[in-house]
């Protein structure tokens, strides 16, 4: 009887022996790698093990059923399918679907994962996805979550608000406001940064330099760091633009020539340039004033007509034809009128130069 149950006991724990080996044999990964050919190389039935780095690239590791290892970098791996983790394996089909979309809802959902290797699959995937997509929230979640980590790498990575919609800005400024709130002084340096950039996208600029008011009090080593001054100058032009809009031209010139220093970028410079010209003309009472505004408009000419897609040129120069007009020199109006719609066809400035040349024209007969 003793001799049965002993081998019921062996029979029993055998059984569970191979009840927990069973998962491990059950669930198997497939990685796809790129090759020369058309087509990534399959490895299938293989156990994803660890993500490290080798000789500065970032290698995964995998098991093959013989118990033989091998290693690929990561950035040549096409696809993987795992079954224990199937939102990683419906992002990466998604995206090798071109669904960016789908690819980019189920990475961000994959930041936080406690496997490092599909945190870091869901980090590399997500940048490119989301920016396809134009998914601000999940491209806002990995600069925060990045930011937290590694604030030189979330620098690298900092979104981009072009086509952004106003929800999409103002769920953007909560995500960013949050994570500043309870982040270092490192990942500050980084956020608040943006969250100025975000306000000013709103026309929020009261808010915007409050943000960086706060930046310079927690850390005040990081005021003139490039994002930053980036942010101040944005945050300048947003507010001369407003002062602008309300034909507040001291304002204006104010506003600008206190944070010129600030002004680095090309599109800033003739941004900022062009707005003192448009406060000269406008504030402008006198034939000296107009003359002062005429110098304005050809100062941006001059230092940004060979620029790419020379910024603000063709209006400075629609704008000088029209301070010439009230300086009562019709022909001198009417030869730069003819310059914006021979250089600049097909821009707003060329159309009206145009119309302004036939009535002119009109009038000399």
């Amino acid at each position: 009887m003793a001799k049965r149950r002993a081998g019921h006991m062996r029979i029993w724990m055998s059984a569970i022996a191979l009840a927990a080996l069973l998962p491990a044999t059950l669930l198997a990964d497939t990685v796809w790698v790129k090759t020369s050919g058309s087509k990534p190389l399959a490895f299938e039935n293989v156990h994803i093990d660890k993500l490290e780095k080798v000789d500065k690239d970032e290698v995964l590791t995998f098991t093959f059923p013989n118990g033989r290892s091998t290693q690929k970098s990561f950035e040549q791996i096409v696809q993987i399918k795992s079954d224990d983790e199937p939102v990683l394996s419906a992002a990466e089909q998604a995206f090798v679907s071109n669904d960016m979309k789908a690819a980019a809802d189920g990475y961000r959902k994959l930041l936080t994962s406690p496997k490092a290797w599909v945190k870091r699959r869901a980090q590399l995937r997500l940048a490119e996805s989301a920016t396809q997509s134009g998914d601000l929230a999940s491209m806002v979640a990995l600069f925060i979550q990045t930011a937290s980590t590694d604030p030189q790498a979330a620098a690298k990575i900092r979104p981009s608000l072009q086509g952004a919609s106003p929800d999409a800005i103002t769920s953007a400024i909560a995500q960013v406001r949050r994570a500043a709130d309870t982040g270092n002084d490192a990942a500050k340096q980084v956020l608040l940064p943006f969250l100025a950039e975000l306000y000013n996208s709103k026309k929020d600029t009261a808010s915007a330099e409050k943000v960086l008011k706060e930046l310079n009090k927690s850390s005040p080593t990081a005021a003139n760091s490039a994002d930053v001054e980036r942010a101040r100058a944005d945050v300048a032009l947003s507010a001369a633009r407003d002062a602008l809009s309300k034909k507040n031209y001291k304002g204006v010139i104010a506003t600008l020539n206190t944070n010129a220093s600030s002004f680095t970028s090309l599109t800033q410079q003739s941004d900022a340039m062009y707005m003192l010209a448009e406060a000269r003309a406008g504030s402008a009472e006198n034939e000296n004033e107009l003359k002062d505004a005429a110098l304005a408009y050809m100062r941006v000419v001059a230092n940004f007509r060979s620029a790419p897609d020379a910024p603000h040129v063709a209006e400075s120069l629609f704008r000088t034809a029209q301070i010439e007009e009230k300086l009562k020199k019709p022909q001198d109006a009417l030869t730069i009128y003819k310059q914006v719609a021979a250089e600049f066809k097909g821009s707003p400035a060329a159309q009206e130069a145009a119309q302004e040349v036939a009535r002119l024209e009109k009038s000399e007969k």
